[in-house]
């Protein structure tokens, strides 16, 4: 077997490694969202609820459909979609429940830039995720 036939069949492989991780990461997601609506948010419905809940769980749930949706025809538009909702949701998260332990969440979109889009998109969600849990530590928490 030629050298470029095994780099051909290894980028094959990986494109349909990462398009499985996709559509699993997606049911997922969409599945957190769900439960994060139906019994967190719905059921006090009202003044109670900041907007910041409502905003985090529906970014889950469209970032998964989106995702999942256009995973076979634009993978890589459909995992930064799932990467960057995922983001958000978890920084709305924090802002909503004011648990400091919540920030420990942005590991997953961290994680999920990693196996759907590679190692510089990796370094670009850590360096958004971090100013972003400082800055919502320094202005909720008062850290």
């Amino acid at each position: 077997m030629d050298s470029r036939q095994e780099v051909a069949q290894f980028s094959d492989n990986l494109t349909e490694l990462r398009a499985s991780s996709l559509r699993v990461l997606a049911l997922f997601t969409g599945l957190v969202g769900y439960v994060w609506l139906m019994l967190v948010v719905w059921p006090i419905t009202g003044a109670t609820v900041p907007f910041a809940a409502w905003a985090g769980s529906l970014l889950l749930l469209s970032g998964a459909t989106l995702s999942y949706a256009l995973g076979n025809t634009h993978p890589r538009i459909a995992a930064a979609g799932l990467v960057w909702a995922t983001l958000f949701a978890v920084l709305c998260a924090l802002l909503s429940y004011l648990r400091p332990e919540l920030s420990y969440l942005l590991v997953l979109p961290v994680i999920f830039a990693s196996a759907l889009l590679g190692q510089r998109t990796v370094f670009v969600t850590a360096g958004m995720a971090c100013p972003l849990v400082v800055a919502v530590g320094l202005g909720r928490f008062g850290l």
